[in-house]
């Protein structure tokens, strides 16, 4: 089973910007409100790494960028497990703390990607 594109595979670290239109999250975790009420959230990639944590839930995505807005639009999201699949839908699972907050959880993963949100320098 082929797990991600060499692309993905030459780049250890992988900075997404998603956008969510509306959402009750502003000025947390890492999130900025503009006056336009459009949200921001940055989410860097940790590949063939998964986060053994409680999930707040599992789903079916078509793409990452909707795994990372899921997780966006809930206000208790602080990370996700992505796993893509050649074939069909991707797993995305939601998790309400990430690698930094529970390090003993943090391993290598042949299928899973955790991207957790970047909580630089404001």
């Amino acid at each position: 089973m082929k797990l991600l594109s060499s692309s993905w595979i030459r780049t250890p670290l992988i900075l997404f910007i998603i956008a969510s239109f509306n959402s009750s999250r502003a000025n947390s975790q890492g999130f900025k409100r503009t006056h336009s009420g459009l949200s921001f959230a940055q989410f860097v990639s940790n590949p063939f790494t998964t986060l053994n944590a409680s999930l707040l839930a599992t789903l079916q995505v078509s793409s990452l960028g909707e795994c990372t807005f899921e997780c966006i639009n809930r206000h208790d999201c602080f990370s996700v497990n992505f796993a893509y699949r050649v074939h069909g839908t991707h797993t995305c699972e939601l998790i309400n703390t990430d690698k930094f907050n529970q390090p003993d959880r943090f391993a290598i993963s042949q299928e899973f990607y955790h991207i957790l949100q970047y909580q630089g320098i404001s």
